[in-house]
């Protein structure tokens, strides 16, 4: 009864008095210094928690003894790899310059800051004080005054015959060199004797401390409107004039402006025209399945071509940052339009004066400023390579977007499934080694698993027929053999279409094709199609031989095509992608499967070529450095033993180079997907086992559901680990059954 009872006192408190006001807290500092302990122990303070470096981030809400409610993130990620230094491998960079802005990301509206201090750390301390003074100096410029605690951590790891001595020390240091901030309150220091992570008591007397100061604290808050600077003295109402004024100026139709710009025979090229023709670049690389870092590339080509055809005119050579920045902040004005208006699609080329007045900044040539520094926007880099901003995060969608609807939400066809299926055979199957018929023999036996399982559910589904998927598989290779300019090439230049076959969409597909599903119709009869016989084993069609190639589609077909591939590229913006269905995965699977064992995963020739190749190689070399795992042995050798291995482990793939593994974040990103399932696999499980219990791995393109692409592709994320921006990573299941957290 009593907890209840305190619980009803808590909340006739809050009725009566009002709630108490949550706050956001970011907890920073040198790796393994105890940030994910705390952050856990506050959390989860009957739980025993084992941790390893953060990848990534966490993020938890947590409640004082008093009822604060605080919102912590432990900021892990900004690591700078040295092959030199094993320990370099899950360094966090705290210290470097050039990740500090991407702390900044974290700073907005967040009240407290705490740097949590290892005292055992001895190496390391002198780097502390001026660490926190660069940190207080930014908060200033840009945030406003904040609250910053140092937390001094591990005390307990001292010489207990030299602990009082040596804490005294390290507070006498802080306080000399942090002098007018302690003195002013601004920086305080909390370290009471004792003081470590593991101890629940100290944790949560920490966040009851911080909490009474904070709401101690009088300095007035600063105006809402701050958080919002303008690019420049400019005006919305002149903005729309200057848009307005443009497009009467531009009195030619958008395929007429289209070709003028392909020859290079614009009247004018100002910052408008620079708009209007990055939005048509945009909308056509959208339509063929392009990411915004393609459509720059193909913009930036397109520039290159006219300055050496009127180099007078088009005098500004490319800068791949400011393309990049200007094309994503088209691409996001495109796709809130295109929701305020409630299209079904994206928008035409028509449209772009009416986006243009939807979001009025863009006709502001400075608005780079809002996110850039000039240092940073010019730096060689930046010309060079796309980086992210340094002073405010890019936009994102705000209003509600229509998610692009799962595998198991599309039953417009019966057939759709089947076609699907085949679609993604075909697309992880061309232009490799793989051996088509041993893929396809594993893939049907997922896809009769997964129509049984459905037709559970739905009841209207046929049931499983061989004849049925490999007529598809048939039928679907057909068609994409004729979008080949060449043996072996990806992409086509046919019949309108530009884009990737490996990036084609099912609804895209059958737009391309005019594909309704009754198309075996053509092939086969009715009774013949639904036989018994045809479920259980291949039949040949009774009414005309099998399509070897399908013909080129009409230009109408195509550019329906493109319209849904622009509307997938368009959302995809504002939506995390979704995993594959279980048959799609299965296919992925099967290919990785059979690409392993047509490879020697053991030596990769220095290099990872492929995505498989990856899978394969992280597996072997981190399930056979985790493989002496010691089960329940919580001795402090066994478990040293086992972080010296993950750390060697981890060190030799980071050395790995290869186009599959490009970046240090992508090869981080693959390493933890592969540790949080690795240590719940069986020491003895074969390759094929491990894939087929964890099927997400074969899916290449699992990192966007993570991260989004400017992030990913930027030039930080290969340089260094940043955290993911869509989602956080799982958990990790330690052999001893206790919650292994990626942090320190």
């Amino acid at each position: 009864m009593v907890p209840q009872t305190l619980t009803g006192l808590k909340e006739l408190a809050s009725w009566l008095f009002g709630k108490n006001p949550e706050y956001r807290g970011l907890m920073m500092g040198f790796d393994a210094a105890g940030k994910t302990t705390l952050l856990y122990q506050l959390k989860l303070p009957n739980e025993k928690i084992t941790t390893i470096p953060t990848i990534g981030f966490n993020v938890e809400t947590v409640e004082s003894t008093k009822g604060h409610k605080f919102t912590l993130w432990d900021v892990g990620g900004m690591y700078r790899y040295d092959p030199r230094d094993l320990a370099s491998t899950f360094r966090l960079m705290i210290c470097c310059d050039k990740m500090r802005p991407l702390y900044r990301h974290y700073f907005q509206n967040t009240d407290v800051f705490f740097i949590i201090v290892d005292c055992a750390d001895t190496c390391r301390f002198d780097d502390v004080v001026p660490e926190i003074q660069s940190l207080l100096n930014e908060l200033d410029s840009e945030h406003g005054k904040k609250n910053l605690w140092v937390v001094l951590n591990k005390q307990d790891l001292l010489p207990p015959n030299e602990r009082d001595e040596a804490l005294k020390q390290i507070i006498t240091k802080l306080e000399k060199g942090l002098s007018r901030s302690v003195e002013s309150g601004r920086v305080r220091i909390f370290g009471p004797p004792g003081f470590n992570a593991f101890e629940h008591d100290h944790a949560a007397a920490l966040l009851d401390q911080v909490a009474d100061a904070i709401q101690g604290d009088k300095s007035p808050k600063p105006l809402e409107n701050g958080d919002k600077p303008l690019s420049s003295h400019v005006g919305e109402t002149d903005l729309k004039e200057r848009i307005n004024e443009n497009a009467k100026r531009n009195t030619s139709s958008a395929d007429d402006f289209w070709q003028g710009f392909l020859d290079a025979d614009l009247p004018v090229w100002n910052h408008y025209n620079h708009l209007r023709a990055g939005y048509f670049v945009l909308l056509e690389g959208m339509a063929c399945g392009n990411t915004v870092m393609e459509c720059a590339d193909l913009f930036m080509d397109h520039v290159d071509m006219l300055r050496s055809k009127r180099p007078e005119r088009f005098r500004n050579t490319t800068h791949r940052t400011m393309t990049i920045f200007w094309l994503f902040q088209l691409q996001v004005a495109t796709i809130r339009y295109a929701h305020f208006k409630h299209l079904s699609g994206l928008t035409c080329r028509d449209d772009f004066p009416q986006i243009l007045l939807h979001t009025p900044e863009l006709m502001d040539a400075s608005l780079w400023k809002v996110h850039y520094s000039k240092d940073l926007m010019f730096a060689p880099n930046a010309r060079a390579n796309w980086v992210l901003p340094d002073k405010s995060p890019l936009p994102s969608i705000a209003e509600p977007v229509q998610h692009e609807s799962s595998p198991g939400d599309i039953p417009h066809a019966d057939s759709d499934h089947l076609i699907r299926f085949a679609l993604t055979v075909i697309q992880s199957t061309s232009g490799t080694r793989l051996r088509r018929g041993a893929v396809i023999k594993h893939a049907l036996s997922a896809l009769q698993t997964s129509i049984m399982q459905k037709r559970a559910s739905m009841p209207n589904l046929g049931p499983y027929s061989e004849t049925q998927a490999y007529f598809w598989i048939q039928y679907v290779h057909a068609a994409l053999a004729s979008l080949q300019s060449s043996p072996g090439d990806g992409s086509s230049r046919t019949a309108g279409w530009h884009g990737s076959m490996t990036s084609l969409s099912l609804t895209a597909f059958k737009s391309l094709f005019d594909i309704s599903g009754d198309e075996w119709k053509r092939y086969y009869s009715p009774t013949l199609w639904d036989s018994m016989q045809a479920r259980i084993a291949f039949v040949n069609p009774d009414q005309a031989p099998l399509p070897g190639l399908i013909s080129i589609p009409p230009q109408s077909s195509s550019s329906r095509a493109k319209l849904h591939m622009a509307s997938k590229a368009g959302l995809g913006v504002a939506t995390t992608p979704r995993m594959p269905p279980s048959e799609s995965l299965a296919v992925m699977v099967a290919a990785v499967c059979d690409a392993a064992a047509l490879s020697d995963t053991d030596a990769v020739d220095g290099v990872v070529k492929s995505h498989s190749e990856l899978i394969a190689f992280l597996y072997d070399t981190l399930a056979a450095n985790l493989g002496a795992r010691a089960g329940l042995d919580d001795r402090p050798t066994a478990t040293s033993k086992r972080r010296s291995g993950l750390v060697e482990a981890v060190n030799k793939v980071l050395g790995v180079p290869g186009p599959s593994a490009e970046g240090l974040t992508c090869k981080m990103f693959w390493i933890q997907q592969v540790l949080a399932v690795v240590e719940q696999t069986a020491e003895q499980s074969s390759f094929d086992s491990f894939m087929n219990s964890n099927p997400h791995l074969a899916y290449e393109g699992l990192p966007l559901m993570y991260y989004s692409e400017m992030v990913l592709n930027s030039s930080e994320a290969k340089e260094v680990f940043i955290p993911p921006n869509r989602r956080a990573f799982p958990s990790v299941k330690s052999g001893g059954g206790e919650m292994l957290r990626l942090g320190s």
